[in-house]
C-alpha cells in the first residue's frame, strides 16, 4: 500500500531530523571547542550573574566603597569619577579636584529613592559631592524615569554639586539632559588599571573576584572573535537541529506559572480555593464560595475548569497583578455586574465603558520579585504576596458581593 503524500513528507522529515542530529554530534568537533572556550570556572558565571542589574550594582557598590575588602581604597571610586568626567559632554564635578581632594567619608546607598546607587561623599563641613548611578545592562529607561530621579535629587540635595550617571553596557544617550552617559567599557579600564597599579597588595581573594568580573564584563562587551566566527560556521551547517535545540529552550514565563501554580495547589485547601486552568503566564483559581453549579456552566476558558467569573494571576510584562475576571457570562447579568463595580471603586477596578469581552472587575498588583530572582525564589515571592492580599479586607470584599451576584445567574445557564 502506498503511504499518502504528507504521511512520507512527514516520515522523510523525521528521518532528516535523526541524521541531522547525529552530524551534529559526530561531525561537529568545533562544538568542543566552543564548550572547552566558555567554560572556564567564573564565580560569576556559577551564580547566573552576567546579565542581572541589581548584582552589578552590588559589586560596583563594593567597588566604590573605599573602606571594603577588595584593596583598592578609594582609587577605584576616583578614576572611575575622573574617567567620567573625561570621556562626557559636561563636567558638573573638577577632575582635578577628583584627584586631589580629601574625602572625609563616602556613604554608599543602594535604591535610594529607588535609585540604583547612591554615593555621597563628604569633603568638608560646607562641601558634599552626590553622585547617582542608574544602572541599565540590558533593560530600557522608563518614560520620565531619569527626569523624575533627577528632580528627586534637586529636592533632596539641593546645595551638593551632583553627578548623575547613566551607566549602559553600551553608552546609550540618557533621555534626561542632566545625566552624564557612562559604559561598562570605563569600568572595565579603570579596574584593569587600579589592579596594575595594587596588585602586590590585594588579597587572593579579592584579586580572583576582581579578575572573574573583568573578564564577566569583558564577555558582555566583546565576545571572543575566533569563537563567535567558529560558531557561524556550525550553525550554518547544522542549522535545522540547532533550530528544533533552540525551540525546546525552557521558557522563563512558562517554567514560573508552572511553579506557581504548584504553589498553589499545595496550599489550595488552606486558602479554601480550586486550582482551575492556567497557562503560560496565567494561573487562574475559584474561590470554594464561588464553586458552584451555576458559576461552572461558564466555558471562557474551556470546557472543562471553567467559569463565569474566577482569580487570575497574571504574570506578562514582569508585572504580577491579580485580578478579577468575567467572560462569556449571560449579558443582562455581566451587566449587572459591571454596574456593582461601578458603584464601589474601593473595592473594584473596573472601565467605564463595559468591554466587549474579558471583563476584568478587581485588580491588585503584586510588588515585582526582582530580575535577578531565580524562578523558584521568584515564585515563591510572588504566591506569598498572592496569599497575603486574598487575606486582605478589599479582597474579601469583593468576595462577599460577587459571591451574591453569583447566586443570581439565570438558572437556565446550569
Amino acid at each position: 500500500m502506498r503511504v499518502p503524500p504528507e504521511l512520507e513528507e512527514i516520515l522523510v522529515s523525521d528521518v532528516l531530523s535523526e541524521r541531522d542530529f547525529h552530524a551534529l554530534l559526530v561531525e561537529s568537533p568545533g562544538l568542543r571547542e566552543i564548550e572547552r572556550g566558555l567554560s572556564g570556572f567564573n564565580i560569576f558565571q556559577v551564580m547566573r550573574f552576567a546579565h542581572g542589574e541589581l548584582r552589578h550594582s552590588n559589586v560596583l557598590a563594593w567597588l566604590l566603597a573605599p573602606d571594603e575588602s577588595h584593596g583598592l581604597g578609594d582609587r577605584f571610586l576616583r578614576r572611575w569619577l575622573m574617567r567620567i568626567q573625561h570621556d562626557a559632554e559636561f563636567s558638573p564635578l573638577d577632575i582635578a579636584k577628583i584627584d586631589a581632594a580629601l574625602f572625609r567619608s563616602v556613604q554608599i546607598q543602594r535604591e535610594w529613592g529607588h535609585i540604583d546607587l547612591l554615593v555621597r561623599i563628604s569633603l568638608d563641613e560646607y562641601e558634599e559631592w552626590v553622585v547617582a548611578v542608574e544602572n541599565k545592562v540590558h533593560a530600557t529607561q522608563g518614560k520620565d524615569q531619569l527626569r523624575r530621579y533627577r528632580e528627586r535629587l534637586e529636592s533632596s540635595f539641593p546645595r551638593a554639586r551632583r553627578l548623575l550617571v547613566f551607566l549602559t553596557l553600551h553608552e546609550e544617550e540618557a533621555a534626561d539632559p542632566g545625566w552624564v552617559a557612562a559604559d561598562y567599557g570605563q569600568i572595565a579600564a579603570v579596574l584593569r588599571e587600579c589592579v596594575a597599579e595594587r596588585g602586590n597588595v590585594l588579597g587572593n581573594e579579592p584579586r580572583v573576584l576582581i579578575d572573574h568580573y573583568l573578564k564577566t564584563i569583558e564577555g558582555l562587551l566583546m565576545p571572543d572573535e575566533k569563537l563567535v566566527e567558529l560558531a557561524r560556521r556550525i550553525y550554518d551547517q547544522h542549522h535545522r537541529a540547532l533550530d528544533f535545540i533552540f525551540e525546546q529552550r525552557v521558557d522563563e514565563l512558562a517554567l514560573l506559572s508552572e511553579t506557581i501554580a504548584a504553589r498553589m495547589r499545595e496550599s489550595a485547601g488552606r486558602l479554601e480555593i480550586e486550582p482551575m486552568r492556567c497557562s503560560k503566564g496565567f494561573v487562574r483559581f475559584l474561590p470554594k464560595s464561588w464553586d458552584t453549579p451555576s458559576n461552572r456552566a461558564g466555558n471562557a476558558w474551556g470546557t472543562s475548569e471553567s467559569a463565569y467569573v474566577m482569580c487570575e494571576l497574571s504574570l506578562w510584562n514582569g508585572q504580577p497583578n491579580l485580578k478579577i475576571v468575567e467572560g462569556k457570562s449571560p449579558s443582562s447579568w455581566r451587566e449587572k455586574l459591571h454596574e456593582i463595580a461601578r458603584a464601589d471603586s474601593n473595592v473594584f477596578k473596573v472601565r467605564a465603558k463595559m468591554p466587549a469581552q474579558w471583563m476584568s472587575v478587581y485588580q491588585y498588583k503584586i510588588p515585582e520579585p526582582g530580575e535577578d530572582a531565580e524562578t523558584e525564589d521568584a515564585a515563591d515571592t510572588i504566591w506569598k504576596a498572592c496569599q497575603e492580599h486574598v487575606g486582605s479586607q478589599r479582597f474579601k470584599s469583593a468576595l462577599k458581593v460577587l459571591g451574591e451576584h453569583i447566586t443570581r445567574l439565570p438558572s437556565s445557564t446550569v
